[in-house]
């Protein structure tokens, strides 16, 4: 059920070695400043000393960004979310410096800037908070002994695995929208885009529970992520509600202690009446004491719920982008689907099937890939701050 993983012809992407690495960095007297702000990026500026060259952005307010390198031809790529899609005028100079020109476009979050290489790139970056709730993101190429020595001390990670869950499947139609649209339709289109995009994305192995119309019980899809070693679970649901005038996007993770609202608690039981659930336990969280092993699946359980905490805020600041939002805050709930200790694990209802609006654009495949691009782009902001390293 592993599709073939995408790759661009001649395309080597360094695997985020140096992301997630923070140097002291002391800023130095700028060769250039651009002037003439304009939103977004308020001034650029470029140093090199000691084979170390810096480029040095102010940002007008809270972004996020990702850094990747790419090879045949030397490049570092980084994505601006939430920035305008403009530098301000001028011309940097990068005489001296491992860069050939910098060149910069929109996405559709964004901005995207491009450094073109001279050479085989190293590359850490990281934001500096600023007065005002502005930011500072820092972009580092170290060359020669810079780079020796900074590739001496990166931590190894790997390409994570993400567990795709298309929910429902075969017999099991789940929501169905007017005009006979079923759920089970709808969240695979999103899944398969999902797994389109994280395939061609070398940082990620993606895996998926179900790649056509067939039924998958609740604890097999749970057990299927710890089958293939899953750093992270996505459940992908779009259902129905007891009100058509409901509408949008929530994000749902475990709870231990119940539903943190009616709705949370309608909507896990709706997902989990697919079947009944066996409780999964990782089999290295047992014990031959059932007290300690209770205590260790509890630790584990409340990391793990932090964990898919953080990611489900990350995912609501990509969504409202795209889509309206039913709920602002992540809620919680006992979905059976989520109940690994050790996965961080979401369940994301991309809107409501039984409302007309919501139902006429999740049927449309450019939504649905407009919602996987959001997904990309969280689980891409998540494993940026928390890196899989090489065990």
């Amino acid at each position: 059920m592993d599709y073939p993983r995408d790759t661009e012809a001649g395309i080597v992407v360094n695997r985020r070695k140096f992301l997630g690495l923070i140097s002291a960095v002391s800023l130095m007297s700028p060769s250039w400043l651009l002037a003439a702000p304009l939103s977004g990026v308020s001034h650029c500026q470029v140093t090199h000393q000691g084979g170390l060259t810096r480029l040095v952005l102010d940002l007008a307010g809270t972004v996020d960004y990702q850094l990747f390198t790419l090879t045949g031809p030397d490049r570092v790529v980084i994505d601006l979310h939430g920035v305008a899609a403009h530098l301000p005028a001028g011309a940097l100079n990068f005489a001296g410096t491992p860069v050939r020109g910098l060149r910069s476009g929109p996405t559709k979050t964004g901005m995207r800037l491009v450094l073109d290489m001279h050479q085989p790139a190293h590359a850490v970056a990281h934001l500096v908070h600023l007065p005002g709730g502005h930011q500072r993101l820092v972009v580092e190429l170290p060359v020669g002994k810079a780079a020796a020595m900074l590739a001496r001390h990166a931590p190894k990670v790997r390409p994570a695995i993400i567990a795709i869950d298309a929910g429902h499947g075969g017999k099991d139609p789940g929501a169905v929208g007017g005009g006979k649209h079923y759920e089970k339709t709808v969240v695979l289109g999103i899944a398969s885009a999902l797994y389109q995009q994280l395939g061609r994305d070398p940082r990620f192995h993606p895996t998926m529970s179900r790649d056509s119309d067939f039924f998958v019980p609740l604890h097999q899809r749970v057990l299927l992520a710890h089958q293939r070693r899953a750093d992270m679970l996505v459940s992908i649901h779009a259902d129905a509600a007891p009100s058509r005038s409901a509408r949008g996007a929530s994000v749902y993770v475990l709870s231990p202690h119940g539903a943190t609202s009616a709705m949370a608690r309608y909507i896990a039981e709706s997902e989990n009446s697919s079947d009944a659930y066996a409780g999964v336990f990782d089999k290295t969280l047992s014990n031959d004491d059932p007290m300690v092993s209770k205590v260790l699946v509890d630790m584990s359980m409340n990391a793990t719920i932090a964990s898919s905490l953080d990611l489900g805020r990350t995912v609501l600041g990509h969504f409202k982008q795209v889509t309206r939002l039913h709920q602002r805050r992540v809620e919680q709930a006992g979905f059976a689907v989520l109940k690994s200790p050790d996965i961080p694990s979401i369940l994301v209802e991309h809107g409501f099937m039984s409302n007309p609006y919501d139902c006429g654009r999740l049927i449309q495949h450019t939504h649905q890939v407009e919602l996987a691009q959001a997904l990309h782009a969280s689980i891409g902001d998540y494993f940026r701050k928390y890196p899989v390293h090489v065990a």
